[in-house]
């Protein structure tokens, strides 16, 4: 009967073990190809981008705002894809951008969360970033950390968030910036790129892939934006 027990445990080890090996390799190749799709579609509008920059033509800005568009959106859902198997749970992911006045829109939501969250864009537009934790922490010259990540909102007694409502959407969050460092005391920073679920699973891996794709993003965004402000000119 000993013998019997020990083998049942043997049987039992070997199998979690296996299953543990599974979890990393698909959670391996899950990474792997969100950011093979990330690389190939930033390929695709940074090329669109440039050809048109370097020729002055912005008679193609209309297309150029569609493709870009549809970057982001299929960015937001490869992260989602990637953090609802990584936490094991259903996960919120947005892009937030910083205006010059210091204040925070939000510029894309997955599918699934704009749905329920539009309402929320809507009446809160604009806010400043000093208004919630996560991005004050991560601007403020007081404490200027590399990203913002909580498994227990709940349990942080000084966590500060504009939105009244928020306990009844998630608990815990991840935030990475959109930044470029200049020097150990001056960066640029102009978005972000948020997770949120209601049960946590974030980890520093997840924080890297997250800060992998915010860093690419930045010189886009900025290449972008000046495109568009261009293309908007009235002396175009």
């Amino acid at each position: 009967k000993k013998l019997k027990d020990s083998n049942s445990q043997k049987d039992k080890a070997v199998k979690e073990a296996l299953l543990k090996e599974q979890k990393a390799l698909k959670r391996t190749e899950l990474v792997a190809k969100a950011l093979h799709n990330f690389s190939h579609d930033y390929r695709g509008i940074i090329n669109k981008i440039y050809l048109s920059s370097v020729s002055s033509d912005f008679t193609s800005f209309h297309d150029i705002k569609i493709c870009f568009e549809k970057f982001i959106s299929l960015m937001v859902s490869n992260i989602k894809e990637v953090f609802d198997f990584l936490t094991e749970d259903n996960c919120s992911v947005s892009i937030k951008i910083l205006d010059t006045e210091k204040k925070l829109r939000t510029l894309q939501r997955d599918n699934l969360s704009s749905r329920v969250r539009s309402e929320i864009d809507q009446a809160m537009a604009t806010f400043y970033y000093y208004q919630n934790t996560a991005f004050y922490n991560i601007i403020s010259p007081e404490c200027p950390d590399k990203y913002f990540f909580c498994n227990d909102l709940n349990s942080l007694a000084n966590y500060n968030n504009c939105n009244v409502n928020w306990r009844q959407l998630y608990n815990a969050c991840l935030v990475v910036p959109i930044r470029l460092i200049i020097s150990t005391q001056e960066s640029i920073v102009i978005g972000f790129i948020c997770v949120d679920n209601k049960n946590g699973g974030f980890t520093n891996v997840g924080n890297d892939f997250l800060a992998s794709i915010a860093d690419s993003c930045f010189h886009l965004f900025n290449i972008y934006f000046d495109y568009s402000q261009k293309a908007s000119s009235p002396n175009i």
